[in-house]
């Protein structure tokens, strides 16, 4: 291991608690996967992004779901349960911002304009 880096030098530090030290050497491609396999939430589409006056919300479950909206203060706006594969939800009242909406144990944020 050298001392001194000279312009264009590739310079690595890792800290070990095996003896003996290793020499750096180039990095290689993992050879496993490196990730964890993602969780697929329930379908659940929001729409219109940014909403207005009227907030549809599009999702494979059955009707009767719970609908929460909430603040980011966490004050809570809205309650009720979805009628179908497709509920809309009237928003107009709700003051200009970004809410979550959680349909079930699906979580989405929303913006109201």
């Amino acid at each position: 291991i050298g001392t001194a880096v000279a312009d264009g030098d590739l310079f690595g530090c890792s800290y070990t608690d095996f003896a003996p030290a290793q020499r750096p050497y180039y990095p290689a491609a993992a050879t496993g996967s490196t990730s964890i396999a993602e969780q697929r939430a329930n379908d659940l589409l929001v729409y219109p992004q940014p909403a207005t006056d009227v907030l549809t919300i599009r999702t494979e479950a059955v009707s009767n779901v719970p609908v929460t909206i909430t603040g980011l203060a966490g004050q809570r706006v809205y309650t009720g349960h979805t009628t179908g594969l497709l509920t809309t939800l009237n928003v107009d009242d709700l003051a200009a911002g970004l809410y979550v909406l959680q349909v079930g144990d699906v979580r989405r944020t929303v913006v109201v304009q």
